[in-house]
């Protein structure tokens, strides 16, 4: 009896001992997928190092150029949704997997449902937000009301609650954004001072006490924190970058009062020169003698101009300097680029309107105007220019491959614009313009 009594206590210790070796290794594989599964979750997490929020109408370009130099810089994924998108359902799953959420500040951001969905969501996961205010753009939901707020809540934000999307978050993620002090992106400076601004949101979105010692180390660049610049400093950077380089191979003309335009002219020069290895100026940023010389310095081989669908043909400004342009070099190549779809071309009653000085704009033509050159002047120009092939570039849409493939095609044009003779192109031009109260000889 008692063998058996032994052998039965002997066998139930060794089962005792297996039952308890094997849930161990269960609790230790557990523990280990756990781990696993914890660990692929952070990786995914910050899948995307920069999440970019952005209202298409008005911010796509802006949006687009910073996606650009960010990927210059931080040679890792940044999430641009004509890029990184293939369904609406998936872009709050996209913030998630961001390491921060860059907000563009372009007046109607926080009015549009996803946007606010991306802001309300990165809140919600305590992801790091950085707003990034474009320059001369009002940020409308300040200006709303309480009651004029939980209307748009209700109106426009309600229809995402099935994608996840929380509307009674927003008052508070609103919140949240807007006690951050906003980066300013002033679009028609220079490309020294994007440059510097383009680091500041690097340093926020990467690390944000590295942002105040950058402000410390660079206070001599402007306040990129400041509601308000100072027009002098933004006027001898912006004159002394153009000084730098007076014989540029093409030069750029854009709509200056457009933010959306001048981000488009501003892409398009650092791509060109990545791709044709020459020198771009952007005009924006020329004070309009240094413009002249550009026009009749024997270096310029190829212009290209900027279209903007909303604005292009009814601002003083860029129409004169088209003038100019044709004035002092009437065989010069010039190229038209489209930057979006939309564009209404002009009809035969605008351009009478043109020559008669009876547009809505015709006052500010006139003060831009060089005193040698008439409003039949800019007409004329403008129709030489639109004569040639127009080459669209749907930037806010167009995904980066699609993109590229245009700007290369710009290229090619450009290089064989480039090849017609400078001497050819300036036969017949003025040498010398003047605007009352200065003169400017070349």
């Amino acid at each position: 009896s008692m063998a058996i009594y032994s052998g039965r206590d002997e066998l139930s210790v060794a089962l005792s001992d297996v039952a308890f070796t094997v849930s161990i290794s269960c609790l230790v594989i557990g523990v280990g997928f756990t781990l696993r599964q914890a660990i692929l979750g952070l990786r995914r997490q910050t899948h995307y190092a920069v999440f970019l929020s952005h209202h298409k109408s008005s911010g796509a370009c802006a949006a687009r150029l910073v996606k650009y130099m960010l990927q210059r810089e931080l040679r890792r994924p940044i999430f641009y949704d004509c890029d990184d998108l293939s369904s609406l359902s998936e872009v709050f799953n996209a913030v998630k997997q961001s390491g921060c959420l860059c907000v563009m500040m372009s007046g109607e951001t926080l009015c549009r449902p996803w946007c606010a969905g991306e802001i309300v969501t990165a809140f919600q996961y305590g992801i790091h937000m950085v707003p990034v205010a474009l320059v001369d753009e009002v940020d409308k939901w300040s200006t709303f009301s309480p009651m004029e707020r939980e209307s748009l809540i209700a109106e426009q934000f309600e229809p995402l609650r099935a994608y996840g999307f929380v509307p009674e978050a927003v008052p508070e993620a609103f919140a949240a954004l807007l006690n951050v002090a906003p980066i300013r992106l002033n679009l028609c400076a220079c490309d020294a001072e994007l440059r510097h601004v383009m680091r500041a949101i690097i340093a926020s979105c990467l690390d944000p006490a590295a942002l105040d010692r950058l402000i410390a180390a660079t206070k001599g660049i402007g306040n990129i924190m400041s509601n308000t610049s100072s027009e002098t400093g933004k006027l001898k950077s912006s004159t002394d970058r153009a000084r730098s380089d007076t014989h540029p191979k093409n030069l750029i003309l854009c709509d200056p009062e457009s933010s959306e335009g001048a981000a488009a002219a501003h892409l398009l020069r650092q791509m060109l020169q990545v791709l044709m290895q020459e020198s771009v100026a952007v005009d924006l940023e020329l004070p309009f003698d240094l413009f002249c010389g550009i026009v009749i310095g024997g270096a310029l081989k190829a212009v290209l101009f900027v279209l903007s669908p909303e604005t292009s043909l009814r601002r003083g400004s860029q129409l004169a300097r088209l003038g100019a342009l044709f004035k002092m070099r009437p065989q010069a190549q010039v190229m038209p680029v489209i930057r979006s779809g939309g564009f209404v071309f002009p009809d035969q009653a605008y351009f009478v309107g043109l020559e008669r000085e009876v547009l809505d704009f015709s006052g500010c033509l006139a003060l831009e105007l060089p005193d040698e050159m008439t409003p039949r002047d800019v007409a004329d120009a403008l129709k030489l220019l639109l004569k040639g092939i127009a080459k669209f570039l749907n930037i806010p849409m167009a995904n980066t491959a699609d993109l590229a493939v245009g700007v290369r095609s710009i290229a090619e044009r450009l290089r064989i614009m480039g090849q017609v003779p400078p001497a050819r192109q300036l036969q017949g031009g003025l040498h010398s313009l003047t605007r009352t109260g200065a003169h400017f000889s070349l």
